[in-house]
């Protein structure tokens, strides 16, 4: 993980609501949640440690990326994080 590019602010997306609190989102996370079998871990230091594995789910049987399967999975995801802001 160490020799990946790291993630910066501008990696972030910051939600903001009127009477709420703010809630950012860490797009690089994000990203390596879409690509990953394994969670991608919020902490840092687990971050470190943790071998992510491709999820070969995303490829059709020809090893290109099947992109509907790409944008089911990252609209899941999506959805998800905007379910857990609150009401």
């Amino acid at each position: 993980m160490s020799a990946l590019p790291q993630p910066s602010p501008l990696y972030t997306l910051r939600l903001t609501r009127e009477h709420f609190e703010d809630h950012t989102v860490d797009i690089w996370a994000l990203c390596y949640r879409v690509c990953a079998l394994t969670s991608y871990p919020e902490n840092e230091e687990a971050a470190q440690e943790i071998t992510l594995e491709a999820d070969d789910n995303l490829f059709d049987e020809l090893g290109e990326v099947d992109w509907l399967k790409l944008d089911e999975k990252t609209k899941g995801l999506i959805e998800g994080i905007f379910a857990d802001l609150p009401a």
